[in-house]
């Protein structure tokens, strides 16, 4: 039977989505994808206030979504079949998933979907410089919305203070919402340049923490595909991603096996 791959969220969960979408092409898996979500106008919600719907974004990788509905291989289905047989619905947010994408992200080749342009390779670089740094992605935003557990500026503030004793002068904060810049410099006087980027681009965002040197993610996909993106940076992912179910412990514990260490 055919597995049945709906696409939705933003560009971190297109990004997920589509690499396993491409594993299963390259399989040979018979597979039928679900974009009744691009229907929707894209909008920004208001905090606590609905679901953002973002827009189709693998375009800037030079993946149409026209390609999608036309391969072979792949037909666009009219609605989510009920009753499947386990693991056939590769759904967001399930433990089957994810196994899916620890396999689809065994091979290296995966990254080679998703060059940075250009340009916004040479302004990330500007961003960061050449001396030491740090990238922290602070999310907020929709993110309240549907996260059972948003990781705070406390929590960044206590990780940032274990880098005292480095060679890093520089601490760039990428948020989508208002950042107490003066608590962080008040905090961490051994930073000599702490900058926020507060609702740039996304793709530019992007670019900036793939290619930092230390990047420390929110809990989202957004920042976790930039994460694995970052082919020489050391980067840092929260030990907490959802609520306090078994449902969430398996979740949290297949993200974890994507690294080998943790951090205390």
């Amino acid at each position: 039977m055919d597995k049945i791959i709906p696409i939705e969220g933003g560009l971190g969960a297109q990004i997920l989505t589509y690499t396993i979408i491409n594993h299963f092409l390259k399989l040979g898996t018979p597979i039928k994808v679900d974009l009744r979500y691009f229907q929707n106008i894209p909008k920004i919600a208001e905090v606590g206030n609905g679901l953002s719907y973002f827009k189709w974004e693998l375009d800037y990788f030079g993946i149409d979504i026209n390609s999608l509905k036309n391969h072979t291989q792949i037909n666009l289905i009219d609605r989510i079949a009920k009753n499947l047989p386990l693991k056939t619905h590769v759904k967001d947010g399930e433990a089957y998933k994810l196994q899916c994408l620890k396999e689809s992200l065994s091979n290296e080749d995966w990254k080679s979907l998703f060059p940075i342009q250009n340009d916004d390779a040479v302004k990330a670089q500007e961003i960061i410089g050449n001396n030491g740094h740090i990238v922290v992605h602070i999310r907020k935003g929709d993110f309240l919305n549907v996260a059972s557990h948003v990781t705070t500026e406390e929590m960044v503030i206590a990780l940032l203070r274990k880098f005292k004793g480095c060679s890093i002068s520089k601490l760039i904060i990428i948020t989508d919402g208002s950042i107490e810049i003066n608590r962080f410099k008040s905090e961490l006087s051994f930073l000599q340049d702490i900058s926020v980027h507060q609702n740039i681009n996304n793709m530019l965002s992007h670019a900036i923490m793939r290619k930092a040197s230390i990047l420390i993610t929110s809990n989202s996909q957004f920042s976790l595909t930039a994460g694995l993106l970052n082919d020489s940076g050391l980067v840092i992912i929260p030990k907490k991603w959802f609520g306090t179910s078994r449902k969430n412990a398996k979740l949290e514990k297949q993200l974890c096996e994507l690294g080998s260490w943790n951090l205390i």
